[in-house]
């Protein structure tokens, strides 16, 4: 969370809470969710809890993701069962050791897609 305070800070952002994962409410909305590998990480269960609790009222997101073939698919079909719109970018720069490139997922109003 560290990275993410410093990178808001430098870029000015102002009026933000910073909470972790088990400091959130489940029925309290948050503009914005950002997320650097953390969710991809997670078990299928721990996953579903997120998605209730986090995904499912974030307004836009960011979550960079290293998940590959079929686990990328689930976490497609999870965010559409959400009526979650989102964009697939490839990663830059691109850290991954591997054939297969990490990703970003991008939602709402200023990605270029919006929620339904």
């Amino acid at each position: 969370m560290a990275l993410i305070k410093k990178y808001l800070d430098a870029q000015g952002v102002t009026n933000v809470e910073y909470k972790t994962f088990n400091e959130t409410i489940s029925d309290e909305a948050f503009d914005l969710l950002i997320s650097n590998y953390a969710y991809t990480e997670c078990t299928s269960e721990m996953q579903e809890k997120y998605d209730r609790e986090i995904l499912s009222h974030s307004k836009g997101g960011y979550m960079i993701s290293s998940e590959q073939t079929e686990k990328k698919v689930d976490t497609f079909n999870r965010l559409r069962r959400y009526g979650i719109i989102f964009n697939v970018l490839p990663e830059r720069p691109q850290t991954a050791n591997s054939p297969l490139p990490n990703y970003t997922i991008i939602w709402g109003t200023n990605s270029g897609s919006s929620l339904k």
